[in-house]
């Protein structure tokens, strides 16, 4: 699957007027030029080379559990560890730049839904009757999760969902266990991933290291790349100023 990048929306005009000329003259132009590659610096890592980023430093995918690499094994599925199983996940990656006093953040993480072929669609499937009109989908229990970025919990509520025809031959990975449905979330969970079939149980009170982040050598190469576009463009305004 192709490497697909897009933007969020981009900071309110009235916020980026509160910034330093450079910050928004140079920086944030260079910033938005460089997203894109930040993204795929890190969907390369991870889908060649089998590494997340944990403290600044590139570690490898925490091991699956025995019981896993067995189901992996018996549905004929690669049993080495490997996130690209996620389809869309690493390839779908979407890029917010956000004012933060007088500086700039960029924020990428992953957009759309899961992919289908995962068995990741469901959390529970139930057989509507026609009398409800639901025969061939499934109910998505209600289920609450802690946003870091509002710090409060959001409750989802319970939903329909329409069965979709890989659904069925992907039944048994769903059977008994929690599954996430969009991507966001997805790398959320695997982001709380311990190895070996543990997990981390309180996210609020120990978030996970995010999933799509990168490494201390990743963020020197990025500065790098940044301090090299700004001394160009002072070189061009030095040009023109002095009429060389």
């Amino acid at each position: 699957m192709a490497y697909e990048w897009k933007w969020s929306k981009m900071p309110d005009p009235e916020a980026l007027t509160e910034l330093p000329e450079r910050t928004r003259d140079v920086i944030l132009k260079a910033m938005q030029r460089q997203g894109p590659r930040i993204g795929r610096m890190i969907r390369d890592r991870v889908r060649f080379r089998g590494t997340v980023a944990k403290d600044k430093q590139p570690k490898p995918i925490p091991p699956y559990s025995k019981k896993y690499r067995k189901r992996l094994k018996a549905a004929g599925k690669p049993t080495n560890e490997d996130y690209t199983l996620t389809g869309n996940l690493l390839d779908h990656l979407r890029g917010r730049i956000r004012v933060v006093g007088t500086d700039i953040e960029l924020r990428i993480a992953p957009y759309g839904a899961a992919s289908r072929d995962t068995g990741l669609v469901a959390v529970k499937t139930r057989k509507g009757t026609k009398k409800e009109g639901r025969q061939g989908f499934w109910y998505r229990e209600p289920y609450t999760y802690f946003d870091r970025r509002r710090k409060r919990n959001v409750s989802v509520p319970g939903t329909w969902i329409k069965i979709p025809p890989e659904a069925k031959a992907a039944k048994k990975w769903r059977k008994g266990r929690k599954k996430t449905y969009y991507n966001a979330h997805l790398a959320n969970r695997l982001a709380m991933r311990l190895g070996r079939g543990l997990w981390r149980t309180n996210y609020s009170a120990s978030p996970p290291a995010p999933l799509i982040s990168i490494t201390g050598k990743e963020y020197e190469a990025v500065v790098a790349r940044l301090e090299k576009q700004w001394t160009q463009v002072a070189k061009d305004v030095v040009r023109k100023v002095a009429g060389g």
